[in-house]
């Protein structure tokens, strides 16, 4: 029952929910329209505007479409957290490069919307990044490594 209750306050309080969750929690990418939420002790990332949340829906349909072989599955519908934060973060460092290649790839993205608003100008079209740049990034990206469970 009470899980119940959160999951309804959750979807209220993030109706525009901030596409980069993810990556924004993992404390790797930062965002200016992003809008950091608690319930009880969970966290939450909302989006403050809707304009915003669109374009990352539109870079984020267009990398998975161009990013499956990369992510190794055949379909981009339900990845695993792993997949998601590899899409995410490993996109971002991609676009990032295009743009200050010499930058330490895994410095924190600083501003996503600033980054994809750059790119959007810079090619007119997110369709039109050059995909064979970005992609490798994504399969750098190495998440957290598995702790191991101490012996007893």
């Amino acid at each position: 029952m009470e899980q119940d209750i959160f999951r309804d306050v959750y979807k209220e309080m993030h109706a525009r929910e901030c596409l980069f969750q993810k990556a924004i929690l993992s404390f790797l990418c930062h965002c200016s329209h992003s809008h950091k939420t608690c319930i009880a002790e969970r966290e939450g990332i909302r989006c403050k505007d809707d304009a915003a949340q669109q374009q990352c829906a539109e870079f984020l349909l267009t990398i998975k479409e161009k990013a499956r072989f990369s992510l190794k599955s055949a379909t981009t519908q339900n990845l695993s957290h792993s997949s998601n934060l590899r899409l995410q973060i490993g996109s971002l460092r991609g676009v990032r490069a295009l743009f200050n290649p010499k930058v330490i790839e895994t410095e924190k993205i600083a501003d996503i919307y600033t980054l994809i608003s750059q790119a959007r100008m810079e090619f007119k079209q997110l369709e039109r990044l050059p995909f064979d740049k970005i992609i490798p990034y994504i399969g750098r990206y190495e998440g957290r490594r598995k702790r191991k469970k101490p012996r007893h």
